[in-house]
């Protein structure tokens, strides 16, 4: 697991899958948990089987 924020940008590496995609909430499923990414505008500009980045106002990761 790899997590980079800056500024309105997160790139999170080594995850699992797409679990849930909201305007407002982004859960992701990492190998142990799930880590929920909330705020506003929240869009996926890119994706890998490695890698995906976040663009939006970010208000808070949290690992469920």
């Amino acid at each position: 697991l790899m997590i980079y924020m800056e500024n309105k940008c997160l790139s999170i590496k080594f995850y699992e899958c797409l679990m849930l995609l909201e305007n407002n909430i982004i859960e992701i499923k990492m190998k142990n948990n799930i880590l929920r990414v909330t705020g506003k505008d929240l869009e996926i500009r890119y994706y890998s089987d490695q890698e995906v980045i976040i663009y939006g106002k970010i208000d808070c990761l949290r690992f469920i």
